[in-house]
């Protein structure tokens, strides 16, 4: 322990002692500070505060010299206590079921513990967030087994850039990571800076390239649609490619303050789903080791025959219902193992396309059961605004496509709205923020029938979410009577979806007028394009509901800065 003078404190040391203000714990011990905490420290008025010593600062990977058979006993102690929090059969199948593997991946896990730096950077991450924490140790685990699989060399390099992949967590706001609601846009781009926040981490703190690397690059995606660089296959290691798939897979299949986890054979469906943004031989990989193959692949069975995947348990994945090809019945594979799944020959290429349809099927038959659970299948990992964009805009969009063509009856069409609007309140109820804090103001309106209610609703919803006092009046009041209600309610904003076309001339007449009675009024066409969006006259043209809210933002700020 060393004692510092506040000025002298860094990003990157640790707490020793906890701190108290007014006999309310501030800071536990073991923090890593960034300078958020630093301030926080500073505006406490302390001027020196208890640092460890010798943990962050020394630039070195080597051991540390403490090696003593108590301290071996409480890492190992740790690594199975951590096993009990997620290492069972429905997720990792087969992955620990030989006692050698077990013992590989304990002893790794204690080797690389007995580094000072890095148990304290553990432990850090796991008093910021522990999810964060358990899953970085899940990883560790996985991926570690998988890279010795794959005959990947300096597996104790990989093992330290594995387990602390995600320690650029611990710069990212606390209320953001273990938030129990979906995130927003914009959270999720405070989310993505974590990449880049790990890698500062390790190379301030004297880790090489090849370890901070892991913590940079984990979420780049082999077709370049990953972050933070955009990077693809040629330009990602093979111990990199393992990441990416164990790291979802995790995240997938750990339970979160949102959504209850995927089974195992989902997550593997979900990869494979996404196999363009993975490597195919690293997933074919995985699925191997751990046992757990994805409903309608075809297997090798042990006793050489081959036959499809038609079931799998969720209690037991690792024997599912097979129909073998020379018999007219599925089996399932017997509990004592004398039969098992050897290998994969090939797995169905999922169309991500299907759970959509059959979500709009659910919203056309009523049924509210398998509506919902098609919804959250489908909404998982994506952004609120892309939620409310993409599936249910989309969805009541092709309703009322059919509809027009004859091809759905209207009370089919009717059926499918009440649903539609009972699972938008479900979700502003799961999505909604703390309503109290506020940022703008804003009307919204439109002209039309009452097709356009839906998605000036879903503007609604999505404003609302991100913290915007709405006042939706649906289908427009007379001009004279919405000037009044934005002068009574002092609104700067006023936002619409733009209508059918033969209404435009209408909306347009309605703007020109406002923008004459009002000039500061700012005017937002929201989230949806029209042919003409020129002759608009709006200040603001967003053809996603992401571009709206990024538009509204900047409009916002120079408005402030002004």
């Amino acid at each position: 322990m060393i004692l510092k003078d506040i000025d002298m404190v860094k990003s990157g040391d640790i707490l020793e002692k906890d701190i108290y203000q007014e006999n309310t714990l501030v800071i536990k011990r073991d923090t890593l500070l960034n300078e958020q905490l630093i301030t926080k420290l500073k505006s406490l008025g302390l001027k020196q505060i208890a640092i460890k010593s010798g943990i962050l600062t020394d630039s070195g990977q080597g051991k540390s010299s403490r090696l003593n058979s108590f301290q071996i006993q409480f890492i190992k102690e740790t690594f199975f206590t951590n096993l009990t929090h997620f290492a069972n059969e429905y997720r990792y199948g087969k992955l620990l079921y030989e006692l050698e593997d077990l013992m590989f991946v304990e002893d790794l896990f204690v080797s690389t513990l007995m580094d000072e730096k890095i148990e304290s950077l553990l432990a850090a991450l796991r008093n910021w967030d522990a999810y964060s924490y358990y899953h970085s140790f899940d990883v560790f685990v996985m991926g570690i087994l998988l890279a010795r699989k794959m005959e990947v060399q300096n597996l104790e390099e990989l093992a330290i850039g594995y387990i602390l992949h995600d320690i650029g967590k611990i710069n990212v706001p606390r209320d953001i990571l273990q938030k129990e609601t979906k995130l927003t846009i914009e959270e999720f781009q405070i989310v993505q800076n974590h990449a880049i926040e790990g890698y500062k981490i390790l190379k301030n703190l004297g880790f090489n390239e090849a370890v901070a690397m892991l913590a940079k690059s984990h979420h780049e995606r082999i077709d370049g649609s990953g972050y933070p660089e955009g990077k693809t296959g040629e330009q990602l290691s093979l111990e990199l490619k393992i990441l990416m798939i164990v790291d979802v897979y995790s995240a997938l299949t750990l339970k979160r303050p949102y959504r209850e986890p995927f089974h195992a054979a989902q997550a593997i469906q979900f990869l494979i789903s996404d196999v363009s943004k993975f490597e195919k031989e690293c997933l074919v990989q995985f699925i191997e080791l751990l046992k757990i193959y994805p409903a309608e692949s075809v297997v090798k069975l042990s006793n050489n025959k081959e036959a499809k995947i038609v079931l799998i348990k969720e209690a037991n994945p690792t024997l599912p219902v097979v129909k073998m090809f020379d018999q007219l019945e599925p089996v399932e594979l017997p509990a004592n193992y004398s039969i098992t799944v050897s290998n994969l020959v090939e797995w169905s290429e999922y169309d991500p396309c299907k759970n959509f349809d059959s979500y709009v099927e659910a919203l056309k038959n009523g049924d509210s059961k398998q509506a919902l659970e098609l919804f959250q299948t489908i909404i998982d990992g994506m952004r609120i605004e892309e939620i409310y964009s993409k599936i249910i805009y989309s969805s009541i969009t092709k309703l009322y496509t059919q509809y027009k063509r004859g091809e759905i009856a209207t009370s089919e069409l009717r059926i499918a709205e009440e649903l539609t609007k009972n699972i938008m309140h479900k979700a502003l109820d799961q999505f909604m923020p703390d309503v109290a804090d506020t940022r703008e103001n804003i009307v919204l309106t439109s002209i039309g029938n009452e097709e356009q209610l839906f998605p000036l609703q879903i503007v609604a919803d999505v404003l609302t979410i991100n913290r915007w006092k709405v006042y939706n009046l649906g289908l427009s009041l007379p001009k004279e009577e919405l000037l009044a209600f934005i002068q009574k309610k002092k609104l700067k904003y006023l936002g619409f979806t733009p209508p059918a076309e033969e209404k435009l001339p209408e909306m347009l007449q309605t703007i020109q007028w406002l923008k004459e009675q009002h000039r500061h009024l700012i005017i937002v066409s929201a989230g949806f394009t029209i042919k003409d969006k020129s002759a608009l006259k709006a200040d603001i043209h967003a053809a996603t509901l992401a571009d709206m809210l990024d538009q509204l933002n900047t409009k916002k700020r120079a408005r402030m800065n002004g």
